[in-house]
Order: structure tokens, then C-alpha cells, then sequence
């Protein structure tokens, strides 16, 4: 399969249809649709789900003789859940909570909380394994997040409180956000590395730039630019720096060695197709990645670290989670949670 043409397939999920007919009342029915799964850093057999489920009467009077309406309504309120890799429910973590997509989850590193963010959900929470949430008032829309390798604090590009422009921040677990750049910075996608290094993606005007910091915000370092960069992710060893990258005629996947500066373009497209998410596997030997096509087809797949061997996964499916060991990766396809072992 050809970097330069690879052609996603189209995802087609349909959370409303109508149907009238002449009859009585119908029965009750029950639906399901879950939004993400991401499985746990430390265990092969949790994951962290996000779904809604509920009973509906359908074939109810239109008002019109004796025509039916039979509606299926579209998920309204996800609740987040931790559940076994079968997707049953171990413990649920959120009752009401009105999360609906697309927000994000990302787990901390020692897997005992995680992050969520993401339109059209305002304000970034912190939500522990145990179901305690800590909601982060001083910031509203979030763009990106990631973790310290610790877990102790994160950093974030955030809107604060009543400001016009994404900055910059590391937060603490209790809440607590200092700004890491100037407030004339406007910041986008974010990633934290193993050795305590910060990437994170800054715009001026009509052209973005990558850029690394030392985690105390020092030791400033240019790396590229171009119109934007929609995702980056750091190796597990944190020697290796995936972003992707966007210019007038190419969108690009490239893998960067901080050391040596030595990059590798991993994909290529002509036909403006985006990659919206890079995942190494926690072994470094896979990368996942997730594309999105104009026209608004998907598709999940799986390659060599060092871009070969591209294999089709799923298409009509959410993007993939790695499990611990990176013996398999999971998604979620028509509301059901579906596991495939790599080689």
C-alpha cells in the first residue's frame, strides 16, 4: 500500500432514524452507544470507557389517526465507566455527568486517574479510578493535554478564564495552573516526555511552529513549521518525537530523533487526508494512527515504527488503544468494544 495513497473508509454512524407506520403503541427497546475506550498504562485488563444506555418506548402516537412514530434518539449524556477488556463494568465512575463528543481521555502514567477534555465539554477534569473528580475552573477549552512522567501535574494548552487565546499551563493534580510561556503565545497541541521534556506546538499569525522546553520552562528549542501541526507524541523512551504537520500540498506523518535531529517521514498524502492521532505501541515497536479524509471517511491502522509494513485494522471504528504488554489494540465499532492481536 502506498504512503502517498492510502485511502481510508467511509464511517457512517447513524445515532437517528424515523420510520412512520399505521399501528399501536410499541414496545420498549434498549440502546447503547459508547464513545471511547482507552485502556489502563498498567493493567492488561482494565479499560476506561465513555457510554450512554437507555430504554426508549418507541412507536409512540404522532398525533396524526392512528400513524406511529418509531424514533431512535442519538446519545445524549455519556457516563464514564471502568470495565474489563469484555467491556464489562467493573465500576462506574460518573452518574449525569452531561459529557457528550468529542472530548478526550488520557490516563496518567501509574493509571490511577486521567484527564478529559475536549468540545463541547468547557472545563478540563481530573477523575481519579475511584470516581473523585477535580474540576480546573481557572482553565475553559482545552485543546490538548499530557502528563508529567510522574503523575504529579500535566501540562495543558487552555483558555483561561475569560481569555481570547490558548496559553500554555502546568497545572498540579489539586488544580493549581502556572503559565509556562508568554500570555501573547497562543499554544495548541501539547506532548510530555519520559526525560522531562515539554513539545508543544505555537502559532503566529498564518504559521505554526514546534518547539521543545525544559519542564521548568526553560531551554527553548525550534524544531520545524508549517501552516499546523495536528498532533505530536513522544516515543516511550522519550528519544523520538511523532508529530504530524500540514503544508500547501502535503500532509505529513515525520518521526524526529531530539538528539540527532535526524527526521523520518513516516506517511505522506496528496489528496488531504489528515492523521488525527499517532500512538507508539508501549513496546516502541508499532505506531497506530488514525486518519480522517475530506470527505469524512476513516480508518484505523497499524505500522512499523519505522513506517513500513502498513496493515488495515479497522475502518468505521473510533481510534485505536494500545493494551500494556502491546500484544493487542482496541476500538470501538458500531458500540461494541473490539480487541485485534498484532503480530
Amino acid at each position: 500500500m502506498s504512503r502517498a495513497h492510502l485511502l481510508p473508509l467511509v464511517l457512517c454512524f447513524t445515532f437517528a432514524f424515523l420510520a412512520v407506520e399505521c399501528g399501536s403503541d410499541g414496545e420498549t427497546k434498549h440502546y447503547k452507544y459508547i464513545g471511547n475506550a482507552e485502556w489502563s498504562p498498567v493493567s492488561n485488563n482494565t479499560m476506561i470507557i465513555s457510554k450512554d444506555e437507555f430504554d426508549v418506548t418507541t412507536g409512540k402516537s404522532s398525533g396524526c389517526a392512528n400513524e406511529v412514530v418509531d424514533e431512535i434518539p442519538p446519545p445524549v449524556s455519556y457516563d464514564l465507566f471502568v470495565v474489563d477488556t469484555l467491556g464489562r463494568v467493573i465500576r462506574q465512575l460518573t452518574a449525569g455527568s452531561g459529557l457528550a463528543p468529542t472530548f478526550r481521555i488520557k490516563w496518567s502514567p501509574r493509571g490511577d486517574r486521567f484527564l478529559i477534555w475536549g468540545n463541547p465539554l468547557p472545563t478540563l477534569h481530573i477523575v481519579d479510578t475511584a470516581g473523585t473528580i477535580t474540576r480546573i475552573d481557572s482553565l475553559s477549552y482545552t485543546s490538548d493535554a499530557d502528563w508529567s512522567p510522574d503523575g504529579s501535574r500535566f501540562v495543558c494548552s487552555s483558555f483561561k478564564r475569560g481569555g481570547t487565546l490558548a496559553h500554555l499551563y502546568s497545572v498540579t493534580t489539586a488544580g493549581v495552573s502556572t503559565l509556562m510561556l508568554s500570555d501573547t503565545i497562543r499554544t495548541g497541541a501539547v506532548a510530555w516526555s519520559k526525560l522531562n521534556t515539554i513539545a508543544f506546538e505555537f502559532a503566529s499569525g498564518t504559521t505554526a511552529s514546534l518547539a521543545l522546553l525544559d519542564s521548568n520552562g526553560g531551554n527553548f528549542r525550534f524544531l520545524d513549521s508549517a501552516a499546523y501541526f495536528n498532533f505530536i507524541a513522544w516515543s516511550p523512551d522519550g528519544g523520538t518525537l511523532l508529530y504530524t504537520r500540514s503544508t500547501s500540498t502535503i500532509y505529513d506523518a515525520i518521526a524526529q530523533n531530539i538528539t540527532t535531529g535526524q527526521k523520518l517521514t513516516l506517511l505522506e498524502f496528496l489528496d488531504n487526508t489528515q492523521v488525527s492521532s499517532l500512538r507508539y505501541s508501549p513496546s516502541a515497536a508499532f505506531i497506530s494512527f488514525y486518519t480522517i479524509s475530506t470527505s469524512g471517511q476513516y480508518h484505523l491502522y497499524v505500522m512499523n515504527a519505522d513506517g513500513t509494513n502498513i496493515q488495515s485494522v479497522a475502518s468505521q471504528s473510533t481510534d485505536g488503544t494500545w493494551s500494556p504488554d502491546s500484544k493487542s489494540l482496541s476500538y470501538v465499532y458500531y458500540n461494541e468494544i473490539l480487541t485485534k492481536r498484532m503480530p
